[in-house]
Order: C-alpha cells, then structure tokens, then sequence
C-alpha cells in the first residue's frame, strides 16, 4: 500500500475512533446528499486476487451491506434517490448502490446477497455481450495473463506480441495485457478476431478454454439472466451497446438507442430506461446535450465524491467501493468524511 494510502487509512481510523464520523453522518450537510456507490465485479473463483479494485468477495460485500445499516443509512433505488436528490427531498443518511456491467458475476455472486438482504440496486448493462455469449475481451485477456503467471508459465510468441515472455516477471502480465488491447484496436479486430486470439492466448497458457465458455467464466449475464431477476430489487438502465463513448454525436446516441433496443428486445419498456453511466467513467461536457435528447434522467461518473442538490445530474459522482477499501475508509464515505477530505486534498 502506498504511503498516501497509509495516511488515508490512519485518518479514518482516528475520525472514526474520536466519534467525527457519526457527528458528520447526522449532519444537515450529510443530508442533503446522497451516496451513490459504485461496484465492479464479484468474485465467482480467484478474481478479486487478479483484480481487487474491479472483483470484490461476496462476503466482502455482505459485509459492507451490514455496516450500512448498523450506520442507520438509508439504502434508496437509485431512481427514487435521484427525484429525491433534484426536488431537495433526501432523507438522511442516503444511499444508492449501481453495479456497472452486468457481469455473470453479479447473478452467481451478488445477487444471493441482495435477495437474502433485500437491498434496491440498480445495474447499468452493456448489451452486446449479452447476445454474444463470449468472455468478454479486455477482461479475458488480462485474466488469462495474469493466471498464467500464476503458474509461471511463459508465453510463447504471438501475432501481437514479439518473442516469448516469461509471465513470473513482476509487471510482464500488465505489460502484455496493454499489448494485445492495444493490437486489438490498432487492427479493428473483429468479435471473431478477438476470440480467436483469447482462445489461442489459453491454449498457449494451458488453461482450460472449453471450462470458461461452459461455465460462462468472464461472460455477460444473457438475456435469461436478467429477466430472471426479481425488479422489486434489480433495476436495469444503460451503460452503451459496446462498452464506449464514442466522440462523435451520432455515433454516442446510437450506442444508447441500440442498448435501449437490446434492452427492449429482452422485454424492458424503452420509457423506464432513462438512468445511465458513463463506460469506464469517460465523458465530454459537449455531449451532453445528446443525453438530454434522448431523455436520459440522471448520469453517473467515476468521479469521486457525494451528490449535492445543486450538482448536474447527468454528471453525478460516485464512490468506487473495491476489495482495497478498508472497512474505516468505507465507513468515512458513508458519513460524507470522505468526501470532505477529498475536497480539502484537493
């Protein structure tokens, strides 16, 4: 951990042993604001050891539902949350939690605790995957590098990548990640192109690729998946067709409309899909405007930090809770501590 991390860790333990959390918590400030947290993905076998800041344990996450209602905070539909937020209306102490993706994690991993908790989520699903029944590229790619690290092996030479490389290195399986990601869009591979290469990649490694495609390993949840879930707990909204913000106008308006229409093809009403995150935290202020054209409510960033009355809602922040997150520092972002820290670092 570095020693700003350190410092950080300290300083909530110290609000939160001399009472400065609960104080804040019940504040009028902590009031009229509301915490929306951001979750990844949920570790169905060894993600969160891969990935920490995206996978996080089912336990881990039970836990943190715990602690938000021993704090006494009130969990609200993002939705609700959001009308709530932009007429003034915030009860105390709220909270709303969105999941990004829509992984098959979420349904294996997640979703047996928020049935068993019956907490509100709200989650922004990025389509194309969901009728590609695939491992997603990025995620697959980096996870069968680092596996195979696991196990030292070396990875013969590649199309994309010159020489054979010993993945025991420190930084090698990080490296050659970018490599690939960056071939992939150097050369505009192709859906096929792409698994073709993370199916070559497990060959080479030695992993078990027929394992991953029948266990849906990395996958999307499928269009069976996300009906399946009960909407008194799960709201769907939108997170792009193809994971991205496109620059041009058009091209961003027709990543929501197709998602949309995906969406609308598995049987979700177009009229209730109007909240969205940006993909990978990316946004313009000059597109905006698409946003409002195509009637979209609220938006989500990765920007840190606590939704105020004033704040635009199509660029409302978030907290990126993951597994490196200490239970203080969870804590501290319930209160609003967080954030005022945040402020004055910055």
């Amino acid at each position: 951990m570095k020693s700003s991390a350190k410092l950080r860790q300290v300083v909530f333990r110290g609000v939160e042993g001399i009472g400065l959390g609960g104080l804040v918590s019940r504040s009028h400030w902590r009031s009229q604001r509301l915490l929306i947290l951001c979750y990844h993905g949920f570790s169905r076998a060894d993600e969160h050891h891969w990935n920490p800041t995206l996978f996080m344990t089912p336990d881990v996450f039970r836990h943190r539902i715990q602690l938000i209602r021993a704090g006494g905070y009130q969990v609200l539909p993002l939705a609700e949350a959001v009308t709530s937020l932009l007429a003034g209306q915030l009860p105390p102490k709220s909270v709303s939690i969105t999941v990004d993706d829509g992984g098959k994690d979420f349904i294996t991993s997640a979703y047996p605790v928020i049935q068993e908790l019956g907490i509100p989520v709200t989650v922004y699903v990025s389509t194309y995957y969901v009728f590609d029944r695939r491992p997603v590229f990025d995620v697959g790619v980096s996870y069968f590098l680092w596996k195979g690290g696991q196990s030292r092996a070396k990875l013969p030479s590649q199309h994309w990548l010159a020489g054979s490389l010993d993945l025991s290195t420190k930084g090698a399986w990080q490296d050659a990640s970018r490599k690939a990601y960056d071939f992939s869009r150097a050369n505009r591979l192709s859906a096929d192109e792409k698994h073709s290469l993370l199916k070559e990649l497990a060959r080479d490694l030695r992993l078990d690729f027929d394992a991953v495609m029948e266990d849906e390993f990395l996958h999307l949840m499928s269009s069976k998946d996300l009906t399946s879930l009960d909407p008194t707990l799960v709201d769907l909204q939108l997170h792009t067709h193809r994971h991205r913000v496109p620059k041009e106008d058009t091209l961003l308006q027709r990543e929501i409309e197709d998602n949309r229409a995906a969406l609308a093809r598995i049987g979700f009403p177009q009229s209730r899909l109007s909240h969205f995150c940006y993909p990978s935290g990316v946004y313009r202020h000059a597109q905006l405007g698409v946003l409002r054209k195509l009637g979209i409510r609220s938006a989500t960033t990765c920007v840190p930090g606590l939704a105020a009355v004033g704040d635009d809602p199509l660029l409302l922040p978030r907290f990126i809770d993951n597994a490196l997150i200490s239970e203080a520092g969870f804590k501290g972002w319930l209160s609003g501590i967080g954030a005022i820290l945040r402020n004055l670092r910055h």
